[in-house]
């Protein structure tokens, strides 16, 4: 989480909002409601929201991510 609110931000202001989702339940529904990917019901954690520093963070302490970019009501 350090990696995600120390990152970059304009004017270095760093407002960032982090939604952690542990809730087995709620990772259920956003798995739904990200076009049925199964790898987001699955995984512990589910981190919404300014997340590329934290990936860079987590590959270093040899933990995996995925960047999860469609979900119901997604247009392109």
């Amino acid at each position: 989480m350090d990696a995600g609110r120390l990152a970059p931000s304009a004017r270095n202001l760093q407002d960032w909002k982090f939604i952690v989702v542990k809730d087995k339940e709620k990772r259920q529904r956003l798995s739904e409601a990200s076009m049925g990917q199964p790898y987001v019901a699955t995984a512990p954690v589910v981190v919404a929201i300014a997340v590329d520093h934290m990936s860079l963070a987590a590959m270093d302490e040899g933990l995996g991510t995925c960047w999860i970019v469609a979900y119901d009501g997604w247009k392109s």
